[in-house]
């Protein structure tokens, strides 16, 4: 098998996996994480607003915590938060 054969095995897999019935908990915990941290608000602000680049998409991912939200979705421990400053000089500089 080569690597393409090998890619498309893993998106059919995947797919698969996702439009699974056991599949509609998960992506409706990962909607409500997105939804209470004020992600989906914040992604929906800057559609509008017409800046919605890879830095305005990675400040909306850093101000709202939303890695911690989806990490507690998966049953991970959440990560320490850093300093405010430094997770702003990050999200700009992506």
């Amino acid at each position: 098998m080569g690597a393409k054969e090998i890619r498309d095995a893993l998106r059919n897999a995947v797919r698969g996996i996702w439009s699974s019935p056991d599949a509609d908990s998960v992506v409706d915990a990962l909607s409500s994480a997105a939804e209470s941290s004020g992600f989906a608000a914040c992604l929906e602000n800057l559609m509008e607003s017409g800046n919605a680049g890879p830095q305005s998409y990675r400040r909306c991912a850093v101000n709202t915590g939303i890695d911690n939200a989806y990490r507690s979705v998966w049953g991970k421990p959440a990560k320490a938060r850093r300093e405010r400053g430094y997770e702003i000089a990050i999200a700009r500089r992506v």
